[in-house]
């Protein structure tokens, strides 16, 4: 998130809250779904704008429905709180239009009006006396998948390896041998790319600072824009 700031000069009027902290926000990803909800709560006030980030992982979500999910109980209790703004990034994961209403069966009662479908550029929920709620679903607010689908897309153009580093996931499946479900083989493709740059398996957020990937891709500066439409609007 940080390394996305500095790039495009975002102003950083925000925190970001995760399992393990501002240092190790895309430094361990597969972390990230993990928040702890006591100590955010105990760090949001009204006067202050809170970035509260989900990637709902698949493999935590198999067995419980998003309604069930304790991250998501405790959002109308955050939201008490009246925090300025916040904003949500979530997986898709394989189906965008499930999760899609799960979030507004969470939110309509709290009195927030919905689109019938996700923004393209990024959802913004803004009303009267009410927190404002930002809303991603990775990878772009149209296709089902994750974080890693939305993280290939900033693999440069005519990148070399990728061919490669697809070729041998192919080649697993062709033999049956793969260990990854389907819904994560962009989480092996992605971190097999990785692996083969000059520094292997560089967590995201450095991959960014190492320029690894590209930040001049759409989806990437419509991210961007959200961002910064959602937290600096009077910036934007």
């Amino acid at each position: 998130m940080y390394a996305l700031c500095k790039r495009f000069n975002l102003i950083e009027s925000f925190d970001v809250k995760s399992h393990n902290g501002i240092d190790k926000l895309f430094g361990s990803l597969t972390n990230f779904v993990e928040v702890e909800i006591t100590r955010l709560k105990n760090l949001i006030s009204s006067q202050s704008n809170i970035v509260f980030l989900v990637a709902c992982l698949t493999q935590h979500l198999e067995s419980h429905k998003l309604s069930d999910n304790q991250l998501f109980k405790q959002l109308p209790v955050v939201l008490k709180n009246k925090p300025k703004t916040i904003g949500i990034v979530i997986d898709a994961d394989q189906n965008i239009e499930k999760r899609w209403e799960s979030l507004k069966k969470l939110l309509l009662p709290l009195g927030y009006e919905f689109p019938k479908k996700p923004t393209e550029s990024g959802t913004i929920l803004r009303s009267l006396n009410k927190t404002t709620i930002g809303v991603w679903i990775m990878p772009n607010n149209r296709l089902s998948g994750m974080l890693e689908d939305f993280m290939k897309y900033l693999i440069p153009e005519n990148d070399k390896l990728l061919p490669k580093a697809e070729s041998i996931l192919k080649e697993l499946e062709k033999e049956s041998v793969e260990k990854y479900k389907p819904i994560h083989r962009s989480k092996a493709l992605v971190h097999t790319w990785l692996a083969w740059q000059e520094d292997p398996g560089t967590p995201f957020g450095l991959a960014i600072t190492k320029k690894y990937f590209s930040t001049d891709e759409e989806n990437c500066k419509i991210f961007i824009n959200w961002l910064n439409d959602l937290f600096n609007p009077t910036q934007g």
